[in-house]
């Protein structure tokens, strides 16, 4: 069975993470792919390069819904763990407040939960975001929507036989006292939910999400469909596939090594079906660059690669040399390659460019753009509609749609639905409430 597990921070997710540990391999049966969770796990192969992403265990913050791709087990099961929302926030501001002290006022605590609000159901709607039908809905709807996909939800509160239950699915024991803060220091309860709950009612969603899974042990299950989007999961490629390129053309490089480079950049290829680029670009092919490269971006475009794109990063602009762009994709490829202060992909400073993919946000977002200027509005609303269902959790998809209707018309009254949503997500946008006054 293959298992990811999304873990939300702050819910304990250290303690389970050495529990796991204490039964499985990490860097062969278990992942914890979490911020500078392989560097401090110091993982002998990096999960790209598996042969099979069958019967192993994906942990962490960066655990989404892209890795489903990867995945051919018919027994690939979600879990995650909750945790009482405003416990969870307190615990992470008292964390906050032992790295920055001037932190630690009444005033600014308010704000800070405040500020939180429906952080744990957009933090789930951004990882799983094709398991939501309608990105107008309620935030707090998706959320519970996407958790009803998952085999189990653990709740801290009742950690000891929660991750007890989730132990012996693995074939382990939970021992409480595996524990481990991540900082490597125990920090002072500067504050306590007990003594704040009149702030539960900035975090009102997120309570209705935990209260929903915690009061009902029928909950409905899912079976998601098969229409996932890369996110986080794969940008760590960026790096291996980099350095793998460099090991390969260094002159001082031994023979033994550039087998080794060139088996991983192989493995990588295969991995995005898209060999042609990779292979360009290994033997500095510049007929390809000359004649080829934008029409294979917008071959890539049509089977939602997303691996390949990033590989365009280590291209040099120099070496680009076509003129005609068919594609908005290859457009916005080639817009880049223009730019004065840049050399390459890394050198451009918008992030539009640096994830340049047909499944990505800001790509949706440039798309929309180059079609509006060109007079074709239906194509540019597809492309605002497709933002708001990438990125559902973020109110400027949304004020960005929202501006379209206003600009070019709106008969249907899909302008209010844009700030309704807006509102939704964030009650104090100015923006949103403006436009309602």
């Amino acid at each position: 069975m293959t298992i990811l597990f999304p873990h939300l921070p702050k819910t304990a997710g250290q303690t389970l993470v050495e529990n796991i540990k204490s039964c499985k391999g990490v860097g062969d049966e278990f992942y914890h792919l979490a911020p500078n969770g392989r560097a401090l796990d110091a993982l002998k192969m990096q999960l790209e390069f598996k042969d099979s992403y069958n019967d192993l265990i994906l942990f962490g913050h960066n655990v989404d819904e892209g890795l489903l791709l990867k995945i051919s087990d018919p027994d690939v099961s979600l879990f995650t763990s909750l945790r009482s929302p405003l416990d969870r926030v307190i615990s992470s501001y008292n964390m906050k407040v032992n790295a920055f002290p001037e932190l630690g006022s009444h005033i600014e605590l308010e704000n800070y939960v405040k500020k939180r609000h429906s952080y744990i159901c957009k933090w789930y709607c951004a990882l799983f975001p094709s398991f939501i039908s309608d990105p107008f809905d309620p935030c707090v709807d998706q959320a519970i929507n996407i958790l009803e996909h998952f085999s189990d939800v653990y709740f801290q509160e009742k950690i000891d036989v929660d991750y007890e239950r989730f132990m012996a699915l693995i074939g382990g024991s939970f021992d409480s006292s595996l524990s481990k803060n991540r900082s490597g220091i125990s920090y002072p309860k500067n504050t306590t939910s007990e003594k704040n709950s009149c702030y539960k009612k900035f975090l009102k969603n997120d309570f209705i999400l935990y209260d929903h899974f915690y009061n009902n042990s029928n909950v409905k299950r899912i079976i998601p469909d098969e229409v996932y989007s890369y996110h986080k999961w794969y940008l760590s490629i960026l790096n291996k596939s980099n350095a793998n390129v460099a090991i390969y053309n260094n002159k001082n490089t031994s023979e033994s090594d550039k087998v080794i480079a060139y088996e991983r950049l192989e493995s990588l290829k295969s991995s995005t079906k898209q060999s042609k680029i990779l292979t360009s670009i290994l033997k500095d092919d510049h007929s390809f660059f000359a004649f080829e490269f934008l029409e294979c971006i917008d071959d890539l475009e049509e089977c939602d690669s997303m691996n390949i794109f990033d590989i365009y990063k280590f291209i040099p602009f120099d070496k680009i040399k076509s003129k005609i762009a068919i594609s908005p994709l290859s457009q916005i490829v080639l817009d880049a390659s223009k730019s004065e202060s840049a050399k390459s992909f890394l050198d451009v400073e918008s992030d539009a460019w640096l994830d340049v993919c047909s499944r990505h946000p800001l790509v949706a977002i440039n798309k929309s753009r180059i079609y509006e200027s060109n007079g074709d509005l239906v194509a540019a609303e597809k492309e605002l509609l497709k933002l708001c269902q990438l990125a559902p959790h973020q109110e400027r998809s949304f004020i960005f749609l929202a501006k379209f209707y206003e600009k070019h018309g709106d008969d249907g009254g899909r302008f209010r639905k844009c700030v309704d949503k807006i509102l939704d997500l964030d009650p104090d946008n100015k923006w949103a409430s403006n436009k309602l006054g």
